[in-house]
């Protein structure tokens, strides 16, 4: 099928581009610009792609398909606050805050996001948390996937929504004081120059009040604390500490409340965490300071700064520690095993008392919205929530969507709480193979229980390869259809991220970037020689971080792929300054365009200049108009040149959405159904071949009435 027939328009005079003395043609350099021009070309463009998308066959019975599938992934573990439990939830009709007497219900909704929805922008709840009495609830919105959050106030015991109402709390992560008379909370827009203020807002006080933190930037760059601030408040609200919150955190100042001088913790640093909690005057903190993988330690906070008084409780191992956490005078310590979670309990002299069992390789999170890839807390919000005694979390895996659950650390007992909606007749299996440099490269094969691989199927390789973020096995969630129909996912553990620790991250930085590349290549040459699928089967695709590394692979070997969907791409690396999300994840992965250095390694991997003529697989490129993170120049660009160059007359489409966001092309079934059935056809796979072969499902019963999930077990070993 050939959808298309439409050329870009090339300026006749290229310009010559000199970036840090790296010369280079640019025929496309006007899309960069939002003028009149540039935004007719890309009206016509995303026309041609919405029609095609849309009309393509199959696409209504995917959207349904995705709508149940993609409503399961809106589930955070509950918060059990003075005998009240409040999570947030979702399905096909939105997000909700839901109020219950028991960890496992019934639940009753008390806040709708459909409730702040305005006429062609959906309200999204992007977070929530409540006071330690129970009795309000912080919660940010956004609207149109731009996360741009506002900052509101519930009242729970009257169910009204406050008059508070505070802009730019983006990627917050507030801290309630233990007696619920306020919290701490830091808000800014995403200007890297400028570190985002700190905010308290006293309850019954009528306006948030500021502590300027723009003058505690003790030293280092723009990207010294990350893409913004997380506030923590100890048990016995006598500290108040603040940590960036770049590749997982770094506990950075502190001071003693409620009226203590700040001072600094730890020194930046732009390649290790340290992140936990405090215990009396001091932290206890999971680090990679001379420990890729991490280990535990333990020192004053006061003189954190001298190593002299740090004290080792776990020392590194083969496992990547992710996060501790203190439950009834226990150290909770949730870490990876070849990319999977795991739970333990020790006590405070370090003896393990018990591993709370999980059912199968999958996702331990706070909330599994963002459980297909884990940032290290405290970025996602944590691996657990504490609940007195006890604590929850949700846990994903390949063929399970959500589950939450609750351990009692006295009684050494897990609880399931809430079952998955869906558990897909899936096998997943981790496979390793040696890159270029003979280093072993992991990636995750999922695929139909029933699956035949004696024959070549059509394979979907996902990949994010970036800032040190581990891509895990989560819910297959956006990707169920595709293995429904037979065909197989593969997530690619490929170095520039973190499932093995952030040595993998080091290895692929800067000057090193071309090693993420050569990991996928090697990932997918071994698909392809050990029978599972062919190049014209096999597809890539990927989102941020994982859109660029989409656009690499394509511009390098392009005759590797059956199609190719690159989202929300950085596309044009030798010109990231004209955004200023997109500059910083430069400077700390990439390497900075400014300097001789930097343009130079640059220059040897970026997408669009390494375009060339070729026989290109078809291509989506997709972008959002309201995505504050990455400007839809790079994916203008990019399909411009593509469509430019390509000599196999394939496909190359430019979807940029109206009202779409960084994030709503992995949520939005409409969004979803787009890019995946653009996938599934170009390789073979037709939605209507599609087959759920659930073990369960959950959803055509009530919450009372799933014996049909009786015969798996949900919690293995459990002690009862």
């Amino acid at each position: 099928m050939t959808w298309t027939d439409h050329a870009p328009q090339a300026d006749p005079r290229p310009v010559q581009i000199d970036a840090a003395g790296v010369e280079y043609e640019d025929p496309f350099a006007w899309l960069e610009e939002e003028s009149e021009e540039t935004l007719a070309w890309q009206r016509a463009q995303n026309a041609v792609a919405e029609r095609a998308l849309r009309t393509a066959p199959g696409f209504a019975e995917l959207r349904e398909r995705l709508g149940a599938h993609l409503g399961s992934i809106h589930m955070s573990a509950p918060h059990g606050c003075n005998g009240r439990w409040i999570r947030l939830a979702g399905d096909e009709l939105g997000q909700r805050l839901e109020l219950a007497d028991d960890p496992a219900g019934p639940w009753r909704t008390v806040l709708s996001a459909a409730e702040f929805s305005e006429p062609g922008r959906t309200a999204s709840l992007e977070c929530f948390l409540p006071s330690p009495d129970g009795r309000w609830i912080a919660f940010a919105l956004s609207w149109g996937g731009d996360e741009r959050w506002i900052l509101r106030l519930l009242d729970l015991d009257h169910e009204v929504v406050l008059p508070i109402n505070v802009p730019d709390a983006q990627f917050m992560r507030l801290a309630w004081l233990p007696d619920s008379s306020g919290c701490y909370f830091p808000v800014g827009e995403f200007d890297f120059e400028e570190p985002r203020d700190l905010l308290f807002l006293r309850m019954g006080g009528a306006e948030p009040s500021r502590d300027v933190l723009r003058d505690l930037r003790l030293h280092g760059g723009p990207a010294d604390m990350g893409i913004g601030y997380t506030t923590q408040v100890s048990a016995d609200g006598r500290w108040l500490t603040v940590a960036g919150n770049g590749n997982g955190g770094r506990v950075r100042l502190a001071r003693r409340l409620p009226e203590g001088e700040w001072f600094e913790v730890l020194e930046c640093s732009a390649e290790t965490r340290a992140y936990g909690f405090v215990d009396g005057d001091d932290y206890v903190a999971v680090t990679s300071e001379e420990a890729p993988r991490g280990r535990l330690v333990r020192f004053p906070l006061a003189s954190g700064r001298d190593r002299a008084t740090w004290t080792e409780l776990l020392p590194e191992s083969d496992e990547v520690l992710v996060s501790v956490d203190l439950v009834a005078g226990h150290y909770v310590v949730c870490s990876m095993a070849d990319a999977a979670a795991r739970v333990r309990v020790y006590d405070q002299s370090m003896t393990l008392v018990d591993e709370p069992p999980l059912p199968g390789r999958g996702v331990v999170a706070e909330h599994a919205r963002g459980a297909t890839y884990k940032v290290f807390p405290p970025a996602d919000g944590g691996s657990l929530i504490v609940c007195g005694d006890a604590f929850t979390f949700t846990f994903t895996a390949p063929g399970l969507s959500p589950a939450t659950y609750l351990y009692d650390v006295p009684a050494r007992e897990l609880r399931l709480v809430e079952p998955p909606r869906h558990m897909l007749d899936v096998v997943d299996e981790l496979r390793r193979t040696p890159a270029a440099d003979g280093t072993e490269v992991a990636y995750t094969l999922v695929r139909r229980g029933d699956a035949d691989l004696s024959q070549p199927r059509p394979t979907l390789i996902h990949g994010f390869g970036g800032l040190g973020i581990a891509f895990v096995p989560g819910y297959l969630g956006k990707l169920a259809p595709f293995v429904e129909a037979g065909g197989i996912v593969v997530l690619a553990h490929v170095r520039g991220g973190g499932e093995f620790g952030e040595r993998q991250w080091w290895e692929a930085r800067g000057e090193r970037r071309q090693t993420t590349f050569d990991d996928l290549f090697a990932i997918a040459d071994a698909l392809i020689a050990d029978g599972v699928t062919t190049a014209s089967q096999l597809g890539l695709v990927g989102t941020s971080s994982g859109g660029t590394l989409a656009a690499a692979a394509l511009a390098q070997r392009p005759e590797l792929w059956g199609a190719v969907c690159a989202q929300m791409p950085v596309a044009d690396l030798l010109t990231p300054a004209l955004d200023g999300f997109v500059y910083l994840t430069a400077v700390v992965d990439h390497g900075d365009p400014r300097t001789p250095d930097g343009a130079r390694a640059l220059a040897r991997w970026s997408p669009y200049q390494h375009l060339r003529e070729a026989a290109y697989p078809p291509v989506l490129v997709w972008a959002g108009e309201d995505d504050t993170r990455q400007g839809v120049w790079h994916a203008r660009k990019l399909a411009a040149r593509l469509q430019q160059l390509d000599r196999a007359g394939s496909d190359i489409l430019l979807r940029v959405r109206a009202r779409g966001g960084h994030l709503s092309v992995d949520t939005d079934p409409d969004e979803v159904a787009e890019w995946l059935g653009f996938l599934m056809l170009k390789l073979g796979l037709g939605p209507e071949e599609a087959d759920c072969r659930a073990v369960g499902d959950a959803e055509a019963t009530g919450p009372a009435e799933r014996s049909d999930l009786s015969s798996v077990d949900l919690v293995p070993n459990c002690r009862n």
